[in-house]
């Protein structure tokens, strides 16, 4: 299947944190937008074999401690920062571990907690897939997943919620799970075709206006979810065109660095006002360039 709509609304919501971050909410709370990660990285994990986990996971430590360690090291060096003990769980992606009392998650880079938990996703991802693969009412399933995010949400509160609702790998790994439901139910149903540009444009509205306004409140990953379900069974609409664009993939390719990159960048460039937020992205685009060649280089010996 191709991939290209879906690049195109990551960098949606990539840039849409890097504007919550400089103080100019577009698509509503950073949390809510992360969602959207957890469930389509699940959404597209392909079930690896135990056989090739070893190197599954060999894969994905290699690409993420080494960004971790270079987005931490940019900002102590840029920033100035104060090196305590605190940053060996940081350089380990083990900060999202750490309910939050007596703990900063949040130092150093501070969007990092989001590799953190995604890692633990990966790490559970064969176990979490065999066992759905093996689960005969898949939607009824999906309705459970989706009713255990609404509980936590309700009922998990005190000093510890917001680390448990915002942080938590046992948290995003729901989400991360109604992503791997939601592709094993898509790929036995049949595709759609919404051809009228107005419906898609409505569609999309509703979508992007329910994230601004938070009408799912802290589970907005079951939003995430139908509006996925849409995009991936409806082919070939302007939707999918817009976001397949050539120049739209081509940054959506480095999007990774300017989510990990874009608050060291809005820090450094905090005195320049509104521009703080177009440079921020051009210096982490082109930095993650930098950074991509020289790793590529590096793994490649």
């Amino acid at each position: 299947m191709k991939t290209e709509q879906f690049q195109g609304l990551k960098l949606l919501f990539v840039l849409s944190i890097v504007f919550m971050h400089a103080g100019m909410p577009i698509l509503g709370e950073g949390a809510d937008l992360c969602s959207f990660f957890f469930v389509i990285s699940g959404f597209f994990y392909k079930g690896e074999t135990c056989v090739r986990y070893r190197d599954y996971m060999w894969n994905k430590i290699s690409s993420m401690l080494p960004l971790q360690w270079m987005s931490v090291i940019l900002a102590v060096v840029v920033l100035h920062l104060s090196v305590h003990w605190d940053i060996i769980p940081h350089l380990l992606l083990l900060q999202s571990y750490i309910p939050e009392k007596g703990f900063e998650f949040f130092n150093y880079n501070g969007v990092a907690w989001f590799l953190s938990s995604l890692m633990f996703c990966y790490a559970l991802s064969p176990v979490v897939y065999k066992v759905i693969l093996k689960i005969k009412d898949k939607k009824l399933f999906l309705i459970l997943l989706f009713f255990i995010i609404w509980a936590l949400c309700k009922f998990v509160s005190g000093e510890y919620a917001t680390w448990f609702i915002y942080v938590s790998p046992v948290f995003r790994l729901v989400e991360y799970s109604i992503g791997v439901t939601l592709r094993q139910i898509a790929n036995n149903s049949n595709r759609i075709f919404v051809k009228n540009i107005y419906a898609n444009i409505i569609i999309i509205c509703v979508y992007l206006l329910f994230l601004r306004y938070r009408v799912f409140g802290n589970t907005s990953a079951i939003l995430h979810s139908l509006f996925i379900f849409y995009f991936y069974l409806n082919v070939e609409t302007c939707l999918t065109r817009l976001f397949s664009l050539k120049a739209i993939v081509f940054l959506a390719k480095y999007c990774i660095y300017i989510y990990m990159l874009h608050c060291i960048f809005l820090s450094l460039y905090s005195h320049c006002g509104i521009l703080k937020v177009p440079l921020a992205i051009l210096s982490a685009l082109c930095f993650g360039m930098v950074y991509e060649y020289i790793y590529n280089k590096v793994r490649c010996r």
